[in-house]
């Protein structure tokens, strides 16, 4: 079949279960293919994704083309050079006496919470059998990657919606809450301090304490300025911590940029950063759940 099939024909004939004649659907058909699938990828429903996975992914029982040919050549080695494949290669003992390929359709289980563990299956998978792998199934495994990365970690969230709907003091118990998750021992300060941070974060281990104060600014419309840094850099110069963090809901200008990173201890975290992190460190879904994080966090402040 021509590659110059547009990419929502090819979709359509590949969920046809009826059609009478061979097509490429065990990857993208082209580059112009992935790129346009991966643009629209918000605009994707979740029961297509699965199903375009499901052709990508190696299935149980799936018996590829090549696997006839490793077959015979194996086969053509002398019993000992037979014997050392057998105990080198998982593979090569299921090719000659079972199936060769194991389902890994199970990473469906870790989506869509947990696409970072799902993909690390994948090129861990990938790894193991590339030099089994027929360049289109390996091309494959790549695209369900790509795929997962972007409907399941680079997604949009409505991130300054949901922040801009939160307290001030709500917002420095989700910032909180992030830096407990990444290990953190968390302390909070009073509502009635001025001038200082909001958050201290310890964290030992047998070499060394980091200690981090951390001050939480929800602005709205409101870029930070230099003025707000040189201010935290004073708290730095009076007291003993291994950095200030600076964690907005808005953006930083230039100036403060700058100013940020030529002291080398201070630590500026955007609306998009924040974005970022809470993917990381808590939930690739993470705006789904902020109330619950948020009394998760006031609960232990409470004990």
């Amino acid at each position: 079949m021509s590659n110059n099939i547009s990419l929502e024909k090819w979709l359509k004939i590949i969920k046809n279960s009826e059609k009478d004649f061979d097509v490429i659907d065990y990857q993208f058909m082209s580059d112009e293919h992935f790129h346009e699938y991966i643009n629209s990828i918000d605009n994707r429903s979740d029961s297509e994704i699965k199903f375009l996975l499901r052709k990508f992914l190696i299935v149980e029982n799936m018996s590829l083309g090549s696997d006839a040919q490793l077959e015979e050549w194996i086969f053509g080695l002398d019993d000992e050079e037979i014997d050392k494949y057998i105990k080198n290669y998982v593979f090569i003992k299921n090719l000659l006496f079972s199936k060769p390929w194991i389902s890994i359709e199970w990473i469906f289980d870790l989506l869509p919470n947990h696409p970072d563990m799902a993909i690390n299956v994948l090129r861990a998978y990938s790894m193991a059998h590339v030099q089994f792998l027929p360049e289109g199934r390996a091309m494959g495994l790549f695209d369900a990657i790509s795929i997962i990365e972007a409907k399941y970690m680079n997604h949009r969230l409505p991130v300054q919606n949901i922040l801009e709907d939160i307290s001030p003091r709500d917002f420095e118990l989700l910032t909180a809450y992030l830096y407990k998750k990444k290990e953190y021992q968390i302390f909070i300060t009073q509502r009635t301090r001025d001038g200082g941070y909001d958050i201290l974060a310890k964290k030992d281990n047998f070499r060394e304490q980091e200690k981090i104060y951390i001050e939480c600014k929800r602005y709205i419309k409101k870029n930070i300025g230099v003025r707000l840094i040189r201010s935290l850099l004073g708290i730095l110069s009076r007291e003993i911590a291994t950095k200030c963090v600076l964690v907005t809901t808005s953006y930083f200008t230039k100036d403060a940029r700058e100013e940020a990173f030529k002291s080398k201890r201070l630590e500026l975290i955007d609306i998009d950063s924040f974005d970022m992190e809470m993917r990381r460190n808590v939930n690739y879904n993470w705006t789904k759940n902020v109330n619950l994080y948020i009394e998760e966090i006031k609960k232990e402040i409470n004990r």
